[in-house]
């Protein structure tokens, strides 16, 4: 059940606690998890925006606080803003800032969750049921699709899940640079409130490719 927010205070984001290696037997186990999926992991840094409802739009990092080494460009901000449609209360949408990391790409966003959305906290609602809020309401179509990743343009991206049976195929995307690894999420896991550097690491998994390159 969500709860009213109905003005600025930081949301940290959620951030699984669990870290289990590729081609390893706790990764063939998740493929038998029931309800979890995966979502890639790309190199960034943790970005949660806050967008008011004056559409003023704020980058914050997952340490309670302002991005310090990154201003984004007013296109950003203006893409953002075409592809985030106005509505009357707050909206707080949780990703990746990718321009730090990796030469090979800069000023992009890749978003997988939405912790608020027109002013209401959507603590109690499944992760299952706050992604396809995000793809179906929260943002406007893509215009692509890239393999686990459906673009909404050039610089701002959704994650898409994939299925078990996917896991092995799709985790070749690693071989991109910018590509991390895996996160395994379970749709049926709740929100709960985001106090804390550590929360909502129950219905999380993260998997990173070793150190130095692909390997599987």
């Amino acid at each position: 059940m969500s709860i009213l927010y109905p003005k600025f205070f930081y949301l940290w984001p959620p951030r699984p606690k669990t870290t289990i290696k590729p081609n390893t037997t706790h990764f063939e186990a998740m493929k038998g998890r029931k309800r979890w999926i995966a979502q890639l992991k790309l190199n960034g840094q943790r970005n949660v925006i806050f967008i008011s409802p004056d559409g003023d739009i704020e980058f914050w990092n997952r340490r309670n606080g302002p991005h310090l080494n990154y201003t984004a460009p007013q296109w950003l901000i203006d893409e953002i803003r075409e592809v985030v449609p106005a509505v009357k209360g707050w909206t707080v949408l949780d990703g990746e800032l990718l321009h730090m990391k990796d030469a090979s790409i800069k000023n992009t966003l890749y978003w997988w969750d939405v912790l608020v959305y027109d002013g209401e906290y959507l603590v109690g609602e499944t992760y299952e049921a706050r992604h396809r809020l995000l793809g179906e309401t929260v943002v406007t179509s893509p215009i692509s699709h890239d393999g686990a990743i459906a673009k909404l343009t050039d610089s701002i991206w959704l994650a898409e899940n994939i299925a078990p049976d996917q896991y092995d195929e799709m985790w070749k995307r690693t071989e991109t640079s910018y590509v991390e690894g895996f996160v395994f999420k379970n749709l049926v896991g709740k929100l709960r409130p985001c106090i804390g550097e550590s929360n909502n690491n129950e219905w999380q998994v993260r998997c990173r490719k070793p150190h130095g390159g692909y390997q599987f």
